[in-house]
């Protein structure tokens, strides 16, 4: 939400009935048209990292995106 209270973006679903999530925006990285969001793994310590690739806001249909770090 802009500081106004406008909704900068939202998201349709199957939630409707539910009481409605409001987060702070956070720019995602941004190729072309697709947004990624970096993800650490931790078991105990931290054991991996992942990409989501999707659009503005994340969410089910979003890809993970696999890695090699050498």
């Amino acid at each position: 939400m802009n500081p106004d209270l406008s909704v900068v973006y939202e998201t349709k679903g199957i939630y409707g009935n539910h009481k409605p999530i409001y987060q702070e925006f956070a720019p995602l990285n941004q190729v072309g048209e697709f947004y990624y969001q970096p993800n650490v793994f931790y078991a105990y310590e931290a054991c991996g990292l992942g990409f989501r690739k999707g659009g503005l806001v994340m969410d089910n249909y979003s890809k993970f995106v696999s890695h090699i770090i050498q």
